[in-house]
């Protein structure tokens, strides 16, 4: 092992290639822009022939099996085809994967996703700052219900969806991906996992990437972690210095139009949030779902579309499999959290996690961020047993 930086060991020698092909693909599920057009099949079967051949022989996961049946019944509620069950359950050997190997990927999925940053931020200095011109194109979007155009430069795309006239003074941080809010997911648990350590110079890109995205997401996980997670000689200095600059802010037109006045477009808070495009038409008729015997089951796979096109929330989980099989989901990592922490810190740190990401990326059958939260779990279970305390 070299160490190249503060906290992220980097695995070099015979046979560790597999970590550094498992955290690649995983970066390419997270669908940068090169990879719209392309098929990700290939990138889940290596992850999944790697996480089978690092799979401990001794290991008796409950928690795994668990996960099986999980999305063995996805697929066969979803009424897809044999294969189609069968390429679903490609997502489960993650699960019986050895936590060292789960953990080191993790490691150098920070360190990937930190590097590819680098170039991306420059770019967007040179195009969105200074107002540079550089060659690009026009690329399709991958997702088919928006409407604006995306410009793609190299290592950098932009938006011209024109949501806020804001946009135009200063654009959102797309990075390589279809919406800021994926940068600011990704960044906000990586940087929460890392303690938001900026002695090592890997998380700083990162942070700035957060910011730049104006995720809320983003904002609000910093903020929970200085509140409940640094220690109080650290709180005490933190907690004003964010007041202030919040207070600041909210009188700057950026941040005003880009965080703080988002807020506000919905009556709930929490929902504008986490929940994107979450019109007013679906929560009347979810309403009215919750009241019907189908909340318990689902309406079936993909029936979140009908009613909810376009939208991204946790209920379109509950909208297709039922608020049952949405409870059995969260508590099978709940259980293995308890199995791995107990009632700790790390636990609640976990938990926050899990809850956050399903509620504002509820893809749960997208190996990237299942990736996200097993790896944040293994992660912390890892640190645990290191002796390395959360608070920093």
């Amino acid at each position: 092992m070299i160490k190249l930086t503060h906290d992220i060991e980097f695995p070099v020698g015979k046979k560790k290639y597999e970590i550094w092909l498992f955290a690649l693909c995983i970066f390419c599920l997270t669908m940068p822009f090169f990879m719209w057009q392309v098929s990700i099949k290939p990138f889940i079967l290596i992850c999944a022939f790697l996480s089978l051949k690092n799979t401990s022989k001794k290991t008796k996961s409950i928690f795994g099996f668990f996960m099986i049946v999980i999305y063995l019944y996805t697929g066969i509620y979803s009424h897809w085809s044999v294969f189609g069950i069968l390429y679903l359950l490609l997502l489960t050997p993650l699960f019986f994967a050895k936590s060292k190997f789960i953990k080191q990927c993790f490691d150098v999925f920070v360190f990937i996703f930190s590097v590819t940053l680098i170039p991306s931020l420059l770019m967007y200095l040179l195009v969105c700052l200074l107002g540079i011109s550089i060659p690009h194109t026009v690329i399709d979007g991958l997702n088919p219900d928006k409407l604006g155009i995306y410009f793609k430069y190299p290592f950098l795309v932009t938006y011209s969806g024109g949501e806020v006239l804001i946009d135009y003074v200063l654009p959102r941080f797309y990075s390589y991906f279809d919406e800021p809010g994926v940068v600011g997911t990704i960044a906000g648990v990586l940087l929460f996992i890392k303690k938001f350590n900026f002695r090592s110079w890997v998380n700083i890109p990162i942070f700035i990437a957060g910011i730049l995205s104006f995720s809320l997401f983003f904002f609000i996980i910093s903020i929970i972690y200085v509140v409940f997670f640094t220690k109080i000689k650290k709180k005490l200095f933190l907690i004003p210095v964010l007041a202030i600059l919040l207070i600041f802010l909210a009188d700057t037109e950026v941040f005003r139009l880009q965080i703080f006045e988002r807020l506000s477009f919905d009556t709930s808070i929490a929902e504008n949030f986490f929940t994107r495009r979450d019109v007013q038409g679906f929560d009347n008729w979810y309403s009215e779902f919750v009241k019907t015997p189908e909340y318990y089951t689902g309406m079936g796979a993909g029936y979140n579309q009908e009613v909810n096109k376009g939208g991204c929330s946790y209920k379109n989980i509950i909208v297709d499999f039922g608020i049952l099989y949405f409870i059995a989901f969260l508590a099978a990592f709940i259980y293995y959290g308890i199995r791995t922490f107990g009632f700790s810190k790390e636990l609640v740190a976990a938990s926050l996690i899990l809850f956050s990401v399903i509620y504002q990326r509820p893809f749960i059958q997208d190996l990237s961020y299942i990736f996200l939260i097993y790896g944040a779990f293994v992660f912390l279970g890892e640190e645990k047993k290191s002796l390395t305390p959360l608070e920093v």
